[in-house]
């Protein structure tokens, strides 16, 4: 009969001896395991490993759900390498996570896009790189790729990896157009 607590230090032997995980990783595997030892104590759940189920950590999650995203995603992790290490100890028959359906949906961001003002300091600062008249010098055409670079992905609002990709054939200076579909050949 294994008691929560023992399965913890058990745990976090395997972890810093057998795993050898840094000090970081135990420490918040740490805060995790002790909060949902809490919450068990709290709850008046039991603490025997073998007698932890499904519901119980249902409970559990709906404790999380205030938390942000990525802190829930966290501490289900936390929980699932336990109960994984567990179950392969032979201390559970099954790890009661796995019978669990979670998603947790993290908001999409948006990057944050220049402002004004510093999209004019990025761009006087790249054309201030052209400074050294020598148009034969690498470092005067290091700065005009980078320039064009620059004005390039503020014209079009194109990707990093976009510009990055881009072939001779997408380009038509005649017209000053640049289309994506020549950008396979």
């Amino acid at each position: 009969m294994l008691i929560f607590k023992e399965a913890m230090t058990e745990f976090f032997d395997h972890c810093w001896y057998e795993k050898n995980l840094s000090a970081k990783t135990l420490k918040f595997y740490t805060i995790d395991l002790l909060q949902f030892s809490a919450f068990l104590e709290l709850q008046g759940f039991p603490l025997v490993v073998t007698e932890i189920d499904k519901t119980h950590l249902k409970d559990y999650l709906r404790e999380l759900s205030g938390w942000k995203p990525k802190t829930i995603k966290r501490k289900v992790a936390t929980l699932k390498a336990l109960f994984n290490y567990l179950e392969f100890e032979d201390h559970i028959v099954a790890n009661p996570l796995r019978k669990l359906r979670i998603k947790i949906k993290e908001p999409a961001l948006l990057s944050k896009a220049l402002n004004a003002a510093e999209s004019n300091d990025l761009l006087k600062k790249v054309y201030a790189a052209m400074l050294p008249a020598d148009k034969n010098r690498y470092e005067y055409l290091e700065a005009l790729r980078n320039i064009v670079v620059i004005e390039l992905l503020f014209a079009t609002g194109a990707r990093v990896s976009e510009i990055a990709d881009l072939k001779r054939t997408a380009l038509d200076l005649q017209s000053g157009i640049v289309t994506k579909a020549a950008n396979n050949g």
